[in-house]
Formats: C-alpha cells, sequence, structure tokens
C-alpha cells in the first residue's frame, strides 16, 4: 500500500483555485470538481509525506510502486518525510528503499521500522544538508555498518527515538547516532537505555553538550545507578526529563546529584524515589511524580521537593490518597501553580471534603487547572462540583475544574467509540449525563512502546 499526503503549498494552490474562501470545508466537498482541479495543476504530484508499508503487497510490485515514485524530479524537492516499514524483504524491496533514499534530499523525519540499515542509507543520510528526526523500530543492521560507526556521529539528526531493536551491531550503532553533536531530543526504549547511560562512565570525554529533551527508563538495579547519575551530569543543557518506571525502584538514600548537574531542568515526569535525587533545587517549572499506590503526601515529601530558583507552575501526582491537608502543603510549598491534577487511589466522599478544598484553593491566587481523578465512585459528584465551582466564585469555572472517576473513564472511552458512528444523528452526545461536570487533559503519549 502507498499512501501520500500533499504538502501545505498543494493545499494552498487548491483553495486558491477554487471559487470559496480558503480554509472553508465545504470547499472540497465537490468530490469531481477537486478532482479535475488536482488533474489539471501543472504537477499533480507534490506530497509532504511519504508512508511505505509493504506488510501485505508483493515485494516486487511494492518495489515498482517505490522505483517509480523514486523518478519523479518533484520528489526530490517537495518530499519531507518518510515512514518505512517492511516486515519481510527478498532483496527487491531493499534495492527499491535505496534508490528513493538516492533522490529525497529535503528529508526532515525518517522512520523505519522492521527492516535493515544497509551502508548505502547510511551513505545517502550523511549527505542530507538539512537537519533531521531519526526514528527506528525493531530494526537491524548490515554487516558493512561496522565500516561507517566512526561516519555515523556526523549524521545531523536532532531527534533519536528508538525502539526494540535486533541484531549484534545495533548497540554500537545508537550509541554514536546518540553522541552526534547535533542531537537534541532523545527517546530511548528499555533494551536501549543501560548501554546509553553508561557511555560517560565507560569514557569521561563523551557528553552529550546539545541534549534538551530525554526521555529514558530508570535503572533497573542500584548498581547501574551510578551509571546513570553519571549520564546526567554530562547533559548540561538538559531542560526536560521523562524516567519511566521499571519494576524495581531505587531505595538507597546515598545517591546524590551534584548542585551543578543539569541546572537548567524545567520539567521533570519520573518516579517519586528519583525526583527526590534529581530535582531539588532545580529551577522546575512542571513536575509529576509517578508514587507508589496509597502514597501518604506529608510535609516531608514537599521538603524533600524544594523549589529551586523558578516558581513551580504545574504539578501533577499519582497514585496517593488523599488526607484533609494535602492542598493546603501544596499551596505552603509551591504557592505559584497554576494547574494541579491528583490521580487519588483512596479518597473519602467528596461531598464531606468539598468545603476544605474551597477554603483551601483560595490560598493558590494563580491557580487556573485543577483536576481529582479516582479509583473510587463518587455518587454526588455533579452537586459536590457545582457546590466547589460556587465556593471560588466560579473562578475556574467552566474548563478549569474537573472529577474523574473509573467508572467516568469507561463512559467517555465509550462516547467515544459510539460518537463516530451517530454524532449526525444525535450532536449533542457532550451533553449527557455526567460527562460535562469536567474537563479532562490527557497527559502527552510516551513515544516509547511499554513493552519494548
Amino acid at each position: 500500500m502507498l499512501s501520500i499526503e500533499l504538502s501545505p503549498e498543494l493545499w494552498l494552490a487548491v483553495f486558491d483555485q477554487l471559487d470559496h474562501e480558503p480554509h472553508k470545508k465545504i470547499d472540497l466537498r465537490n468530490v469531481s470538481k477537486t478532482s479535475q482541479l488536482f488533474h489539471a495543476l501543472t504537477q499533480p504530484l507534490l506530497f509532504a509525506k511519504i508512508l511505505l508499508l509493504t506488510h501485505y503487497s508483493p515485494d516486487t510490485q511494492t518495489a515498482a510502486l517505490i522505483r517509480d515514485l523514486a523518478a519523479r524530479a518533484e520528489a526530490r524537492q517537495w518530499v519531507k518525510s518518510v515512514i518505512i516499514e517492511t516486515q519481510r524483504s527478498d532483496g527487491h524491496t531493499e534495492e527499491a528503499i535505496v534508490d528513493i533514499f538516492m533522490e529525497l534530499q529535503n528529508l526532515r523525519t525518517i522512520r523505519i521500522n522492521h527492516t535493515s540499515i544497509t551502508d548505502k542509507i547510511v551513505q545517502h543520510l550523511l549527505r542530507l544538508s538539512h537537519p533531521f528526526s531519526f526514528h527506528c523500530w525493531n530494526i537491524a543492521c548490515a554487516p558493512e555498518i561496522v565500516n561507517l560507526v566512526s561516519d555515523i556521529q556526523n549524521l545531523r539528526i536532532v531527534e533519536l527515538v528508538v525502539n526494540r531493536l535486533r541484531g549484534p551491531n545495533i548497540i554500537p550503532l545508537i550509541t554514536r547516532l546518540a553522541l552526534g553533536p547535533h542531537l537534541s531530543v532523545l527517546h530511548l526504549s528499555r533494551s536501549v537505555s543501560p548501554a546509553i547511560y553508561q557511555i560517560p562512565r565507560q569514557n569521561p570525554d563523551h557528553r552529550f553538550n546539545g541534549l534538551q529533551c530525554l526521555e529514558i527508563y530508570q535503572p533497573e538495579d542500584q548498581t547501574e545507578m551510578e551509571g546513570f547519575l553519571g549520564f546526567l551530569a554530562s547533559c548540561p543543557q538538559l531542560s526536560y526529563l521523562k524516567i519511566i518506571p521499571y519494576r524495581t525502584s531505587i531505595t538507597d538514600e546515598n545517591f546524590a546529584l551534584p548542585s551543578a548537574s543539569i541546572p537548567h531542568l524545567s520539567s521533570f515526569n519520573g518516579p517519586y524515589e528519583l525526583a527526590r535525587i534529581l530535582v531539588s533545587g532545580r529551577p522546575l517549572l512542571s513536575l509529576t511524580l509517578v508514587c507508589s499506590r496509597y502514597t501518604n503526601v506529608d510535609k516531608e515529601l514537599f521538603s524533600n521537593l524544594r523549589e529551586g530558583s523558578a516558581p513551580l507552575r504545574e504539578l501533577y501526582m499519582g497514585e496517593i490518597t488523599w488526607h484533609d491537608d494535602i492542598l493546603l502543603q501544596v499551596a505552603e510549598h509551591f504557592p505559584a501553580l497554576q494547574n494541579i491534577h491528583f490521580w487519588v487511589a483512596e479518597i473519602n466522599c467528596f461531598d464531606w471534603i468539598r468545603e476544605r478544598l474551597a477554603s483551601d484553593i483560595q490560598r493558590l491566587p494563580q491557580l487556573q487547572q485543577f483536576g481529582i481523578s479516582s479509583f473510587e465512585e463518587w455518587t454526588d459528584d455533579n452537586t459536590s462540583a457545582l457546590s466547589l465551582l460556587k465556593a471560588t466564585n466560579h473562578r475556574l469555572a467552566p474548563v478549569g475544574f474537573w472529577l474523574k472517576t473509573e467508572w467516568e473513564r469507561g463512559m467517555r472511552q465509550w462516547v467515544l467509540r459510539r460518537r463516530s458512528q451517530i454524532w449526525r444523528q444525535r450532536p449533542g452526545i457532550w451533553d449527557c449525563g455526567r460527562l460535562v461536570t469536567y474537563t479532562y487533559h490527557r497527559p502527552p503519549r510516551s513515544y516509547l512502546d511499554p513493552y519494548s
């Protein structure tokens, strides 16, 4: 299957040719007119993204399509993104992939899944004049890649996303890619993380001076923790850090990150045990804590996460046990908060704590978003939510306050599934039941496969 996404420039050309004003959906409802217009354009195949899926098509047919595409002069100028997935290969597809790579000079995003990286592909990537993002999933390396290890580090990769890997030569390749001088964003799966954060320990001269955003799995045991801290110390410009929990937790309190390390860290997402070691005293603006279930929030927890030079703006915590003073303690330690979201594993009747919440919310003058998600079902959440909004003079209404339970999560998922089927008949689907009492802001999804 070959899927082509048109570039924004081509869409503008279409809109210019139509009689109506641009950016109105009604312009493209006349399918026949639009189709005639595309055929009438002098360059009908200008596209920004190529998606090559060879799962269900014969290799020879796919190879012919790729070669035909590579032969078009328009592809050299317009294609910015290429996504290739090949779960099988008899040689024809591999050669065709190399052919199309040789023609694409303006690539900005490259994603290769279920295939192998050859020396010809690497040689062409070295010739690209623009920085690009490189995503790889379940890839292998050809044996001749070993001879290009020294050159691979010169690739102009600004974002590297690595998931499942296979083959003996792949780890040295990824290591060299991670050391690239242009790299600013790095996302690593569990199988690759240990090899990467051991790099500075093996060679102290290797540093990640340009790295600003890092998503990585936490060390699996205590012995790997030292290498992990040394890796963070080699990232002086790091501003966003996400650590994905994995099985064990770090309990040794002797670990510490020097205060001079990662001085620009502004956003942290990870386990509380690592946050206690990594974030204290640093200029955080956003903090997401992944706590063990039924964690008791007390003053000691927040005192260990004392603020740095910048006031904290966003706080997300879960899964905690709610108690009466939790919001008061948050207000005392982080008075400049604008967004708060708690994932609560255990909570008393919301109707009983709403008056205390209404009082404590007033202690956060800059608060704009406040949310509680619980694993319990609140039978009176509609009434309680409205009462709390009234008590706070609707300062957070209507989109700044929400309640959420596991029952509502299932209901919302059901509505999302059904919405595409019945939205024409029932446009007021979002006005039903308890779904109108809160607004749920989902955290950004991880780039990584949780099972990798």
